[in-house]
């Protein structure tokens, strides 16, 4: 099945554009191609598909073969926080985009601003395992902890080194 008008539609809808906007912004005088191709009386030419893809930030292969709406409500769990942050990055040009990641990327490699992830369960493993724990005669055995058990005891130890 093909998606692409009912996708143009709701992906026009999702950057808050009317369909006067977006024939703009494809260099057409008015609304009628942008409705023609809504309707699916007609398709654009691989040029305006293009454009279509970067004005979308979509991949051109989506914007026929997969029912968009359906993708995004799947995923659409985003909090309030992500909602905004994705509705500001949607209303940049590319460049300012780019500005965008590369300073989000910049925020992240500071350390200042990451979020510190937890390790996995192998890797709490890896590390403990080779720590004597003499304090336990034996008796602690990290393969029989639960997650947390395991995650407390690797915390206290990395926050004491």
């Amino acid at each position: 099945m093909n998606y692409f008008g009912k996708n143009i539609r709701y992906l026009r809808k999702l950057k808050n554009m009317t369909q006067d906007d977006l024939a703009e912004k494809l260099g057409y005088k008015s609304f009628t191609t942008i409705q023609k191709w809504e309707s699916g009386n007609s398709e654009p030419n691989l040029k305006k598909l293009k454009q279509l893809a970067e004005i979308f930030n979509v991949d051109i292969d989506n914007l026929a073969q997969i029912d968009l709406s359906k993708a995004y409500n799947n995923h659409n769990t985003k909090s309030n926080k992500d909602q905004k942050i994705l509705r500001a990055f949607n209303q940049l040009n590319n460049e300012g985009q780019e500005k965008a990641i590369a300073y989000t990327q910049d925020l992240v490699d500071s350390g200042k601003y990451a979020i510190q992830s937890l390790p996995t369960i192998e890797e709490m493993i890896d590390y403990l395992k080779d720590i004597p724990m003499a304090a336990f005669d034996g008796k602690l055995d990290i393969y029989k902890m639960s997650e947390e058990e395991l995650y407390t005891l690797y915390k206290l130890i990395k926050d004491n080194e």
